[in-house]
């Protein structure tokens, strides 16, 4: 496809716009269009610090900054962001503790975050929520253009923390652990799932988009990403694996493996021995006599072509002997009242057990 070069910002999206609807043709996608996103990227957030301000009726009180520890920076950016309330509100506990207040973010993802169960929610999000628990705060979404001085501040951060940060960062990293130990996964499996996971080229795009964080619209997503936009504040990255709420996403290369997994019998029944399998040919047979029953038995089947009248002269069954009879009356749909010549007697037989006296009359005395 020939097109000339973007020479504005115009055509630098308009370029990608394409490349995008055409990405499942070519490899290797993210890394050769890298240059022209960074032009078009927007340094919306600070990677490496935190700020904080208290305003009461539009007047300033007090400013908070501070850096992010090197596990801290590896946090997704949802993270960063609720991470930034949790210091917000503890830095000023003297203040915030014990009266309503009201919290403005810059990142709308938050407010999903907390309108949902914490159970929902990653795993370090779901330690910082709790710690909020304590507190009486309303948040409210506020562009980031209109929060000028705490986006200063955690661009000018103070590099000192101080021993509540650092219990808060401590609190956190030991709740995500305990978190992984409840996964019932062995570690080889893990460590198989986290290589698969380095492997799987959409998964390293989605763990790069969790981590510097989501646009506010689809259309600005690669296209392979499209699936998790809705879901994107629910995403966490833990180490080399990328997480749902507490859940792994599992690899492309993997997926099969983990449904047959799913879909096994029940450990207690797999644990016993198998009986052993029916033969192929007693199998057939077995099924020819099931056919061969229905035949005679079962009322609701094809009609059956042996049918008899009344007065009929016909041979009936009685344990292991055929004696004449005649047939006296059709007693349901496919058997019938017989009168046996031998005693008299009247007797109901299926189909199955009379037969017709095709043997020639007896000549006359």
């Amino acid at each position: 496809m020939a097109m000339p070069p973007p020479e504005d910002k115009k055509g630098e999206e308009r370029l990608l716009g394409t490349v995008n609807y055409m990405a499942k043709f070519i490899p290797n996608l993210s890394s050769i269009s890298e240059p022209i996103r960074k032009l078009l990227k927007k340094d919306k957030h600070s990677q490496f610090g935190l700020g904080a301000v208290v305003t009461q009726r539009g007047k300033l009180i007090a400013y908070a900054s501070r850096s992010l520890s090197e596990a801290e920076s590896r946090y997704a950016q949802i993270e960063k962001e609720l991470l930034a309330v949790v210091f917000g509100l503890e830095r000023f506990e003297n203040l915030t503790y014990g009266q309503h207040v009201t919290v403005f973010s810059d990142h709308k993802p938050l407010e999903a975050i907390l309108n949902k169960p914490i159970c929902l929610s990653p795993p370090r999000l779901q330690r910082m929520l709790i710690r909020l628990h304590k507190f009486d705060f309303t948040l409210n979404y506020k562009k980031g253009k209109n929060m000028f001085i705490s986006d200063m501040l955690s661009r000018a951060y103070l590099k000192e923390k101080n021993v509540v940060d650092e219990q808060i960062e401590k609190d956190i990293h030991l709740y995500v652990n305990q978190i992984r130990d409840s996964w019932n996964v062995k570690d080889y499996k893990l460590k198989q799932i986290e290589a698969e996971t380095s492997r799987d080229i959409d998964l390293q795009d989605l763990k790069k988009q969790t981590l510097e964080g989501f646009p506010a619209k689809r259309n600005n997503l690669r296209r392979n990403l499209h699936e998790f936009f809705t879901n994107s504040e629910e995403l966490s990255i833990q180490g080399d694996l990328i997480l749902k709420n507490t859940k792994i996403i599992i690899p492309q290369t993997m997926r099969n493996e983990m449904l047959q997994i799913l879909h096994s019998s029940h450990a207690e029944i797999e644990k016993n021995k198998p009986k052993p399998a029916i033969p192929a040919k007693a199998r057939q047979e077995l099924e020819a006599r099931q056919q061969k029953q229905k035949v005679f038995f079962d009322r609701y089947a094809k009609p059956y072509k042996q049918d008899f009248k009344k007065g009929d002269k016909v041979r009936v069954q009685l344990k292991d002997k055929w004696i004449d009879g005649r047939i006296d009356d059709k007693h349901q749909t496919r058997s019938y009242w017989n009168n046996t010549d031998s005693d008299q007697a009247m007797y109901w037989r299926n189909t199955r057990f009379i037969r017709h006296d095709k043997s020639p009359p007896a000549p006359p005395a």
